[in-house]
């Protein structure tokens, strides 16, 4: 995926982030026992629910990990942002977009929801503030091919493979660059396949908490939502992208026009 000059990364820019008054937090006491705060315990929660249906081993181990992680952030007081990406199919079923098919894949049948366990992938990134330090949990769902009549023919599990990121950092700014490709791991004998799920998001946090800039492109097949939040504040929308959905009467023609186009976006979200 061809990259894009980042205008918000300009000099001007960070500074004006960087002289942005730092809000104050909203973390509960943790007092002697360490209670943990609710947005904190919600956040655990998910990653628990989400891991439930997922036997993918790596997204497993990241899920303690990151439990462990959000642990840690706790007991040591620091603060710290979460960023969520889910990419994910808001209709029930989809007609298969290879030639000579007339078969359904299986949709994730939902709106925008930052907490839905349903996607065809997601990518959470727990930032500790303080430390910089970086965890991530990535996830694939499961994908099922239908006949015309709803039996299912057959399904499976794209690994997390084509799920990357970076961090580099610096004093005020932890700079994170999140990168994806996850194929349908369903084809034929001639290894026809649905276009991959595609995404490349910069994101700048800011080490005071008070703002996150970010970019990116994401492709426009199938539905994209990118949330935040620091500590224990609600969530904030970054991007939401919903996708084309009128593919008849030619679905393979149209998927591939509407897939292999690119939704551009990039802003400042201050907490």
């Amino acid at each position: 995926m061809k990259r894009k000059v980042l205008a918000f990364l300009s000099t001007v820019t960070l500074t004006s982030l960087l002289s942005y008054t730092v809000p104050a937090y909203a973390r509960i006491d943790a007092g002697g026992s360490n209670p943990l705060p609710t947005m904190m315990n919600e956040e655990i929660n998910f990653l628990l629910d989400h891991a439930q249906g997922d036997p993918d081993k790596i997204t497993r181990e990241q899920t303690i990990n990151a439990i462990d992680f959000l642990n840690q952030i706790n007991s040591k007081h620091h603060h710290y942002e979460v960023i969520r990406i889910n990419a994910f199919i808001p209709v029930k079923t989809i007609p298969d977009p290879r030639p000579f098919h007339n078969d359904l894949f299986h949709g994730d049948n939902r709106g925008f929801d930052v907490n839905a366990l349903s996607s065809r992938t997601s990518q959470e990134f727990i930032v500790d503030l303080n430390t910089h330090q970086v965890k991530v949990v990535d996830y694939v769902g499961e994908t099922i091919e239908y006949d015309k009549n709803g039996k299912v023919l057959k399904s499976a599990r794209a690994d997390t493979s084509g799920m990357h990121f970076t961090v580099d950092s610096s004093n005020d700014v932890i700079h994170i660059h999140a990168f994806e490709d996850v194929g349908n791991p369903l084809g034929d004998f001639f290894a026809w396949k649905a276009p991959p799920i595609e995404y490349d998001i910069d994101f700048n946090i800011l080490t005071n908490g008070s703002a996150t800039a970010y970019a990116g492109d994401t492709k426009r097949f199938p539905a994209y939502e990118v949330y935040a939040r620091t500590d224990n504040h609600e969530w904030k929308v970054m991007d939401r992208f919903y996708p084309n959905l009128n593919f008849w009467p030619n679905p393979t023609d149209q998927l591939f026009k509407v897939w292999g186009g690119m939704n551009y976006f990039e802003s400042v979200l201050r907490f």
